[in-house]
């Protein structure tokens, strides 16, 4: 589970790498964070459900 939250957070990483590195229109610049914000928001409810289940 542990390798499982490494490989999430590389993966938020690069998608903020990507942001600061390519000079894309800013529509697109905002369908990126809004992908980020999204990717996050999920990764916060599984923890959750996570939690839930342990108790």
């Amino acid at each position: 589970m542990e390798q499982n939250s490494l490989d999430e957070y590389d993966e938020i990483f690069n998608l903020f790498d990507s942001l600061l590195v390519d000079k894309k229109e800013p529509r697109s610049r905002k369908r990126k964070w809004r992908q980020i914000e999204s990717y996050k928001d999920r990764k916060q409810l599984r923890q959750e459900l996570h939690n839930l289940q342990d108790y």
